[in-house]
């Protein structure tokens, strides 16, 4: 998992903490070889300190050195202290940054059923359009979005 979460694009929107709204989320290093993922808050004074993502199993942690060693382990970024997450670790560590409203991206729960059966390949399916199904639910995209929306809308 924490080798998932150090993949893929940085966080691209960064913004400062306001009051009432954490900045977004970092990297930081604790000066003895540890990183975590936090974010800036101000508290009730305006004083800038620093909200860390719970993390229990450790995930998080292991996902940000990660991180760190492998796109930041150059001597040039020895002296810094905070680096990027990546989104998948930004909304791992805070879910209330997640966008709304959008679809789900397109795992290995999203199938097409025809393709999986063998009936035709990939491209075959493309080129029929032939929608893919959740793996669970049997729900096409469409279905699944108008069903998260009007549950959305009926507490």
């Amino acid at each position: 998992m924490a080798h998932l979460l150090s993949k893929g694009f940085l966080l691209a929107e960064r913004w400062s903490a306001l009051p009432g709204r954490p900045g977004s989320p970092e990297i930081y290093h604790n000066g003895l070889g540890r990183y975590f993922v936090g974010r800036p808050v101000l508290d009730h004074e305006e004083r800038v300190t620093i909200q860390y993502a719970p993390d229990p199993d450790g995930v998080l942690e292991q996902a940000a050195t990660t991180l760190r060693r492998s796109r930041f382990g150059s001597y040039q970024y020895d002296q810094d202290q905070t680096f990027p997450v990546t989104r998948r670790l930004a909304y791992a560590a805070f879910p209330d940054i997640r966008p709304k409203n959008q679809l789900p991206q397109l795992t290995e729960e999203w199938i097409v059923p025809e393709v999986e059966r063998g009936e035709c390949n990939a491209t075959q399916a493309a080129v029929l359009g032939l929608p893919y199904r959740h793996r669970v639910t049997g729900e096409t995209i469409a279905e699944w979005a108008e069903r998260h929306a009007s549950a959305e809308t009926h507490p």
